[in-house]
């Protein structure tokens, strides 16, 4: 394997050692090797770009510790960083070519620095499953399941079993077994169990949000983008705010002492339901990953 570069990000945060990590190497080595760089790295993804330079949409591929996925929020972002602080990138949108076909990431200038957005995939909204079921999954008690709306799968590129809950104290004490929830990925469960509460321990956020992964090979994930268009798109269908159009603010990672700060999108279009997901990212390090 030749040497290859790479740079390790922030995702969701504007400060460096919150938000979720992200590593973004340059090249696209063979499937087996790119598992075992993911292994190493040890975050919940590692991207590999392909070519970067000229212009046109930029081949990504996404693993996690546990394989590769076709489509996820926190490495789009995070990959659209890296390509324009360090590889001269300028294009707008950005565009990744990830496995769910075009992606593309536009920035917008905030106070305190940028903030990336992507375009997800239309959402797709799938089964409704039983609320006490799913709270048992979760160690909590029926009544901390808010009846108000469904637990149900939806999907904006990767499927989320979206829970809504009662209060923030519940999602606190939320915990998926996953001995329990294995063999329910068998008979066509997501991994990804996204919960949320209305109100927030952060000023300024209007939900508490987490998100259960166990069987890509992560326990939890402290932010989580593609999740999360997956509830923006659930808030606006079913109207949680009141309206088909949602603009608002995410909190995750709080539990995981990786506060993050997803901001939310949905509107209705002709075709459906348009989501975005947008934020910021800190640089962390770059570095060689040695040749063979």
């Amino acid at each position: 394997m030749a040497a290859l570069k790479f740079y390790i990000v922030d995702v969701f945060t504007q400060h460096r050692y919150q938000g979720n990590q992200l590593a973004v190497v340059l090249g696209q080595p063979d499937a087996k090797t790119m598992q075992l760089i993911t292994r190493e790295m040890n975050y919940s993804e590692t991207v590999f770009l392909g070519p970067t330079h000229g212009v046109g949409s930029v081949p990504v591929r996404i693993f996690t510790p546990g394989r590769e996925i076709p489509f996820a929020g926190h490495p789009t972002l995070g990959t659209a960083f890296v390509l324009r602080r360090f590889l001269g990138r300028s294009d707008t949108p950005l565009v990744l070519a990830e496995q769910v076909g075009p992606v593309p990431v536009s920035v917008e200038a905030h106070q305190g620095g940028e903030r990336y957005w992507m375009t997800q995939p239309a959402p797709v909204f799938g089964d409704i499953h039983d609320p006490a079921a799913a709270a048992s999954l979760l160690g909590l008690e029926a009544a901390d399941v808010d009846a108000r709306w469904p637990v149900q799968v939806v999907s904006t590129g990767l499927p989320a079993l979206i829970v809504p809950l009662t209060s923030v104290a519940a999602a606190r004490r939320a915990r998926l077994d996953m001995a329990r929830y294995r063999p329910m990925l068998d008979a066509g469960y997501p991994s990804s169990v996204l919960v949320f509460a209305s109100g927030a321990e952060q000023p300024g956020h209007a939900w508490h949000v987490r998100v259960f992964v166990g069987d890509l090979g992560i326990p939890e994930d402290p932010a989580t983008g593609s999740a999360n268009g997956c509830l923006a798109a659930y808030l606006a269908h079913h109207q949680v705010t009141g309206s088909h159009e949602v603009d608002t603010v995410v909190e995750q990672g709080v539990e995981m002492g990786r506060p993050s700060t997803l901001y939310l999108r949905a509107r209705p279009t002709a075709d459906g339901i348009s989501v975005q997901v947008g934020g910021q990212v800190a640089a962390v390090a770059e570095g060689t990953l040695l040749s063979s």
